[in-house]
């Protein structure tokens, strides 16, 4: 029979396992709270079509380079802090 030490600890890790989870849903949630999903329209890109274009003459290389060195990183460190991180926690005990 569970005692309920060993269930609060199940719940412990749970919320271990769902940070990343819960940080996003949050991040949306004031978002959203804050008004700003307003801004994420195509009417406002459309809106701002002239700025947009003027950050695209920077060159085009550039900006690949740029936007695939970005791309990169982030999937690295979502990779690491979301799947490796745990696996790799389990093995080093």
């Amino acid at each position: 029979m569970d005692t309920v030490s060993d269930m609060a600890r199940g719940a412990a890790d749970w919320l271990k396992r769902l940070w990343p989870l819960l940080l996003i849903l949050g991040a949306g949630g004031f978002i959203f709270a804050m008004g700003w999903h307003r801004y994420l329209t195509l009417e406002h890109l459309a809106g701002n079509r002239e700025t947009l274009r003027a950050f695209g003459q920077i060159g085009r290389r550039r900006a690949f380079w740029a936007h695939a060195v970005f791309g990169a990183c982030s999937l690295s460190l979502f990779l690491f802090f979301v799947g490796a991180a745990p696996y790799v926690m389990e093995q080093a005990y």
